[in-house]
Parts: structure tokens; C-alpha cells; sequence
């Protein structure tokens, strides 16, 4: 595990949402800029609430496009069907929470 990653400051993102309700996950990349103001990473799905309210694929792609954008990610598994999930996108996250 890469201990570097857990130090600094790691804000919690909240997913954002189009004028339909539906997750902006553009909205969501451009926030890695807060990396480039001097965060250490994010985390994503952690705490904010709205893990719970958006589907399984808009999970997966909201931590597929953090990974992709090259922002040190760490996601949240909180309950078993979403740990095979967790875990396709090991390569390329940085750490997982449980809570």
C-alpha cells in the first residue's frame, strides 16, 4: 500500500448532477483541479451521502474517469455486492475505506 497517498489532503467529492438529476461525471473530472491547488487526493463516494443514490455503472464509471484523470483516488466499499466492483478498479485506486 502506498502510505504517501493517505497524508495531506484529501477532500471528499460529492457527485455532481446534470439539471435531470443524472451524475455529471465531466463535472466530476474537472474537479481534479483541486489536486493542482495542493490536495493530496480524493475521495470519492465516501461520506457524502450520494453513494446510495446513484446506480452501480455510475459508480464504476465516476471512479473509472477519477482513476483515468490521473487524481489519487480513494473509494469507499461499504457493502459485500459492491466489493467485486471495488475491486476491478484496484488497479489504478490508491486505497479502499470500509465503514
Amino acid at each position: 500500500m502506498n502510505t504517501e497517498m493517505l497524508n495531506g489532503c484529501l477532500p471528499a467529492l460529492m457527485t455532481p448532477c446534470k439539471s435531470d438529476h443524472s451524475p455529471d461525471h465531466d463535472a466530476l473530472v474537472r474537479k481534479g483541479a483541486l489536486v493542482a491547488s495542493g490536495m493530496s487526493g480524493v475521495v470519492y463516494c465516501g461520506s457524502m451521502g450520494d453513494w446510495q443514490l446513484i446506480s452501480d455503472a455510475d459508480r464504476i464509471e465516476g471512479v473509472a474517469r477519477r482513476v483515468g484523470g490521473g487524481v489519487p483516488v480513494i473509494v469507499r466499499q461499504d457493502i459485500i455486492m459492491h466489493v467485486f466492483h471495488s475491486f476491478r478498479h484496484t488497479v489504478g485506486c490508491h486505497s479502499k475505506v470500509t465503514l
